[in-house]
């Protein structure tokens, strides 16, 4: 039986505006990024991905200020002893 050949999904049209579009939400994600603003990064960097969902650096960039976010981010049990 010969192999499989690798498929990607249906073919994504990208119009100039959107890729536009994207680069602007990309540099907003990145000023959020550099001023520690994770949530905000990630949203920006998602709405890149929306816009053009063609660029891999908006994948790697989204996902690494996810995992920024996260580092920061006490443990849950560590949250609810300092709530008291």
């Amino acid at each position: 039986m010969a192999p499989k050949k690798k498929t990607s999904g249906p073919a994504v049209t990208v119009t100039p505006e959107q890729r536009e579009a994207a680069s602007v939400a990309k540099t907003a994600g990145n000023a959020a990024f550099s001023a520690g603003n994770f949530a905000e990064a990630v949203k920006q960097f998602t709405t890149a991905i929306e816009n053009d969902p063609t660029d891999h650096v908006y994948y790697s960039n989204r996902r690494h200020a996810s995992a920024a976010g996260c580092a920061l981010s006490p443990p849950p049990s560590a949250r609810s002893r300092s709530a008291g």
